[in-house]
């Protein structure tokens, strides 16, 4: 009998480079946060900023103003995290973040997903969007004026994107 110890080990496959169809398609799952490699490569044979790029980034239905992945998502919830400790949160005393002008609602979701595992309980992100655009929304937003929600929200920090 053959021993699988015996064979060396299989090396993990690199994840399929998606063309700029896949990566619309993907990203109409709310849970799907690329990487910063996912979206170059999807472009790599265009070239950032080609008429493919403005095609996808422009599309009337879904437009995209701002290419969330999971670096940048990284990186902002290392930097609230700390802005938030420093306020002084607790879970009896959370501290509210508001995002304002929030379009789909895909940076407060993810943001309050990378808070909650950093600070769990001690900040919640609010999503705020005026709905002047008509904007398809992806996850809960509470349409409301950005004055209007710092007023009702009273938030320690504000983050417009």
């Amino acid at each position: 009998m053959e021993n699988p110890f015996d064979k060396p080990p299989i090396p993990p496959q690199p994840e399929k480079e998606l063309s700029p169809k896949e990566l619309r398609e993907k990203l109409r799952d709310p849970s799907y946060l690329p990487t910063r490699q996912d979206i170059s490569n999807a472009f790599k044979s265009e070239g950032l900023f080609s008429r493919a790029w403005q095609n996808f980034c422009f599309d009337k239905d879904n437009p995209i103003f701002e290419f969330l992945n999971e670096e940048h998502l990284s990186a902002l919830g290392d930097y609230l995290s700390k802005r938030v400790e420093a306020l002084g949160a607790s879970e009896d005393s959370p501290v509210t973040i508001l995002e304002v002008g929030v379009g789909n609602g895909r940076l407060s979701h993810f943001l309050q997903q990378k808070l909650e595992a950093k600070l769990p309980g001690k900040v919640k992100v609010v999503a705020t969007d005026s709905g002047e655009w008509s904007l398809k929304t992806a996850f809960p937003v509470e349409t409301i004026g950005h004055k209007e929600a710092i007023e009702k929200h009273k938030p320690k920090i504000v983050v417009f994107s």
